[in-house]
Formats: C-alpha cells, sequence, structure tokens
C-alpha cells in the first residue's frame, strides 16, 4: 500500500477549508459594528466583528510580519526589522494605494507588540514612515457561543495632500473596507492553519 505524501495532505486540507469557507461566505467575519471619522487629517476607524479562530493563531499572524501580506491585499512588501522583547517587533511595510486616479507606495515603519491583557497594539514610528501618526489596539472577547470577537480602535494620519471633500470620504471608506477585510482573512487563515496542524 502507497502511503500519500503528508504534504501534498497538507495542502489538500487547506484547500478544502478554503472552500468551505468561501461556500460559507456570509459567515466568514459578521460585521457588528463600524465607525468612522475625520478631522484635520486625522482618520479613525472602530470596527467590531465576530469570527470563528483561534485567539492565540490569530495573535501569532498579526505579530509575524512575514505573514501580514497573507492578509492585506494592498501590502507590496512586509518585513522584519527587529524585536524589542518576546512578544514586541517592528517592521517595516510599503502599501500601494490609490486615491482617484492617482497611486503611490506609503511606508510605514511599525512596533506590534502583545500587551499583558493579550490584546494587541500597533503604533507607526513617524520618523521612518509616511505618516504623521498611526495607531491601533485590537481587542479579543471568546463570547459564550465559541466564536471569537474582535474590536479594533485605529488612528492614522498619512503625510500626503488629501483633495478637499471627497478625499476624506474616500480615505476614511477604504480604511474601514481594509480593516473589515483584513479580519475575513484573518479568520479564513486561522481556520486553515488549525485544521493543518490537527492532522500533522
Amino acid at each position: 500500500m502507497t502511503r500519500q505524501n503528508p504534504h501534498y495532505d497538507c495542502s489538500l486540507l487547506l484547500f478544502i477549508s478554503l472552500y468551505i469557507l468561501s461556500i460559507q461566505g456570509v459567515r466568514a467575519g459578521e460585521l457588528i459594528h463600524v465607525f468612522t471619522e475625520h478631522e484635520k487629517g486625522i482618520y479613525t476607524i472602530d470596527v467590531e466583528m465576530e469570527i470563528d479562530g483561534d485567539i492565540e493563531l490569530i495573535r501569532e499572524l498579526l505579530l509575524d510580519f512575514g505573514k501580514l501580506s497573507h492578509y492585506n491585499e494592498n501590502m507590496t512588501s512586509a518585513k522584519l526589522l527587529y524585536s524589542t522583547g518576546p512578544d514586541s517587533n517592528v517592521g517595516r511595510i510599503e502599501i500601494k494605494d490609490c486615491l482617484l486616479f492617482f497611486c503611490l507606495t506609503l511606508v510605514q515603519v511599525q512596533e506590534t507588540r502583545r500587551l499583558p491583557s493579550g490584546n494587541i497594539e500597533t503604533r507607526i514610528l513617524p520618523e521612518q514612515s509616511d505618516f504623521h501618526k498611526g495607531e491601533s489596539l485590537w481587542q479579543f472577547i471568546a463570547t459564550k457561543e465559541g466564536k471569537l470577537r474582535i474590536r479594533i480602535h485605529a488612528v492614522m494620519a498619512p503625510k500626503i495632500y488629501v483633495p478637499p471633500v471627497f478625499g476624506p470620504i474616500i480615505i476614511s471608506s477604504k480604511l474601514k473596507k481594509r480593516i473589515i477585510n483584513m479580519i475575513k482573512e484573518l479568520e479564513i487563515l486561522a481556520l486553515a492553519n488549525g485544521l493543518a496542524e490537527e492532522n500533522r
């Protein structure tokens, strides 16, 4: 009897899990609350979503700069620069984005760390980035139904000229959509990685 290649089994499992999530569709990343605000070049976004997936795997994915581009389609480059502790990393990210017909690449040097509470905090280093400021807090709450609720509060101020009136509206919409999509992709990756670990 021929033994199957374990790498083939793992790849097949990942494919099946992604297919199941794609046909479930609506349940992946259920949006609970969203809020956006713009004032004097500073954008504030609050998002709350409920997902499936292991909380530790989600934290690991957020701390791993090598995997950031796996759940953020706008990132063209992401690499770890150095670690400031066992649960604190600094990395360099390049994000390609477009505002109307104008496209550009923004550099974001960011510290990501796990707080004693288990929440994840990110902070952009302005002197090395194309942002005047940028920070976010990811809170994780396990529900009685076995789901994972994620609450994100993010503040960002890019160092770019933004056309008045429609410019801030477009940027707020893009930031909101990006965070929602990130959480959905994180859910898919966490579930797929969890299934792969169970079948090793």
